[in-house]
């Protein structure tokens, strides 16, 4: 019983050392979240810019989107080497900034691809897990990524 107060008290600084141990030991940017039942669930996590080559915020149209969607949902099928039972939803977050969400699943994971500017450059933060839970941006450690990367409210709907 002792234990569990220990641990209940000192479980940021146990997420923390979990958090930097796996981001020495791996040199890759996963990330440490926990579930509703307290198990580990890894998200990799990967922020990539480029230069945006005139496109703007303005640009940012259902049939943009469509591509964008298309072109997400092929390179991480394809970087998870899953071509079948790929399915994906795509939709545009109005607030702080305009950012296109793109959900991508499969039985075996499933991720999220926000994309928008950061400065002149055209962002992407794309979170990863090997579960079919949905990945939620509105909080633990990819929304932290988002509200870190693109200088947004943590409140994303």
């Amino acid at each position: 019983m002792e234990a569990r107060r220990w641990m209940k008290k000192n479980w940021k600084s146990g997420i923390l050392f979990i958090v930097v141990l796996s981001i020495a030991s791996l040199g890759a940017r996963a990330i440490t979240s926990h579930n509703r039942q307290s198990t580990v669930v890894p998200i990799q996590i990967d922020v990539t810019s480029q230069p945006a080559n005139r496109l703007t915020e303005r640009d940012f149209n259902p049939q943009f989107l469509r591509s964008l969607q298309a072109y997400i949902t092929k390179d991480l099928a394809q970087k998870r080497h899953e071509l079948d039972q790929v399915s994906s939803q795509a939709e545009y977050l109005q607030g702080d900034k305009k950012l296109a969400v793109i959900r991508v699943q499969t039985p075996r994971w499933n991720s999220v691809a926000i994309v928008g500017f950061v400065g002149d450059k055209l962002t992407r933060v794309v979170c990863t897990r090997s579960s079919e839970d949905m990945i939620e941006i509105s909080d633990g450690s990819c929304g932290e990524k988002i509200h870190e990367v693109f200088d947004v409210s943590p409140e994303i709907p």
